[in-house]
């Protein structure tokens, strides 16, 4: 399982069209949540907490065969050596359930 942290602007959108598109993936789902850099100055008054920023959770799961690939796609595409890009986990997958989409 490949877990992508994403600023909340349409690159979790992107990035899912492109593992369709070019590798053929379609487990793949994006949640909305809310947070804090852990790097951002918080400047607050005493006793409040600074401003969620909105995210997006790309959540992505694979064979182990295409774990490296996806993953190495994945830091391309959202540019996550960047500053404020988000960051990318591997994860041993706990559990899932595999079914197939209509076509239609």
């Amino acid at each position: 399982m490949i877990v992508c942290m994403l600023p909340d602007d349409g690159t979790d959108i992107k990035i899912m069209h492109q593992l369709r598109k070019e590798k053929n993936i379609n487990r793949a789902d994006s949640i909305a949540c809310r947070g804090v850099p852990n790097l951002q100055t918080a400047k607050t008054r005493l006793g409040r907490l600074p401003e969620p920023t909105l995210y997006r959770i790309l959540t992505i799961i694979v064979t182990e065969a295409e774990a490296d690939d996806v993953f190495d796609f994945v830091y391309q595409q959202a540019q996550i050596g960047q500053p404020g890009r988000g960051a990318l986990v591997q994860t041993p997958l706990v559990g899932a359930t595999r079914y197939v989409m209509p076509d239609d």
